[in-house]
């Protein structure tokens, strides 16, 4: 319908209702200038006036969730499934109501089942690869992506929930040179080199092999070059190269990280029996002591308990 691409197509009221109160195109108008609270107040006058059909009512929780009043935008589109039964309308705008509420596992089924109904919606098969890849559901993701590409190219972001598929399916080569493709295309992108490291790592992870720990290395050090606040960026780093068996460089990126995220029990693990190898028992001690002095979990308070028995029994 002419004047409506701002709408989903699953939203769009039936010529019948247009006909039947002309101020809808007024409420679509303000949708499209994103008066979404005027567009929600017009709609709910025009539902109380007519008999309109259940895309409205859907449209109008979908306005309510637009300007922002995701309690409110429940309450009607619940209130229409109640009316008229859970039709493709209200399963999309539920759909964006659970991932307003950041219930990914609960949309991801909404718009699977909109998948089924028309099976080239772009709008339907990207929202089904994201929630998909926020559930957790990698193989799912990948599925609907590769729908998605027959389609229409991937674009940069839905080529990052690809790669996220990629490692949620247990497939972090694959993730990395999809990782290096896009960061080659986009060489500023800050995202994509944090995502890229994150995957060289989990890669050599995995491989334990020293070329992709070596990879590794060299991307998280731009990271961290990049974001010296990126405290977890260090941890792996640290990691990263104590595999390569460099100590003293990965207790420097250990020492980084406990400075950024002090109660990084890991890390400080990690940094404590560097220094203990290397003949610096007190250094590590005081490692301890620190990590004892932060909100750390009962569990955690016993390890760090039980390394400085550990390391008192042998000095």
């Amino acid at each position: 319908m002419e004047g409506m691409g701002h709408i989903p197509a699953w939203l769009r009221p039936t010529s019948a209702d247009i006909q039947l109160a002309n101020g809808l195109l007024d409420a679509v108008g303000m949708l499209k200038e994103n008066e979404n609270e005027r567009a929600a107040i017009r709609l709910q006058q025009l539902r109380n006036e007519n008999q309109l059909g259940n895309e409205v009512s859907a449209l109008h929780a979908w306005s309510l969730l637009r300007a922002e009043q995701v309690s409110e935008a429940s309450t009607v589109a619940r209130d229409g499934i109640t009316q008229y039964g859970a039709t493709p309308a209200f399963a999309f705008a539920m759909a964006q109501i659970y991932e307003a509420q950041d219930k990914p596992a609960e949309a991801f089924p909404l718009y699977r089942d909109l998948a089924k109904i028309a099976e080239q919606d772009i709008l339907v098969l990207s929202a089904c690869a994201r929630t998909a890849v926020a559930s957790g559901l990698g193989a799912d993701a990948l599925s609907y992506l590769d729908r998605l590409m027959v389609v229409e190219p991937l674009s940069l972001e839905q080529k990052r929930l690809r790669a996220q598929a990629l490692e949620l399916a247990d497939r972090p080569e694959d993730a990395l040179a999809l990782y290096q493709q896009m960061s080659a295309e986009n060489p500023q992108d800050f995202m994509l080199l944090a995502d890229m490291a994150s995957a060289s790592f989990a890669t050599a992870s995995r491989s334990r092999q020293a070329s992709h720990y070596e990879n590794a290395v060299a991307l998280l050090e731009r990271l961290t070059a990049a974001a010296p606040q990126h405290g977890e960026a260090f941890f792996m780093l640290g990691q990263a190269r104590q595999e390569l068996g460099l100590d003293a460089e990965a207790g420097t990126a250990f020492d980084r990280c406990l400075e950024i995220e002090p109660a990084n029990v890991e890390a400080g693990l990690m940094y404590a029996s560097i220094l203990a190898a290397g003949g610096d028992a007190q250094a590590s001690a005081d490692v301890l002591l620190s990590l004892l002095r932060q909100p750390i979990s009962g569990k955690d308070v016993e390890r760090v308990q039980s390394r400085l028995m550990t390391l008192n029994t042998t000095e």
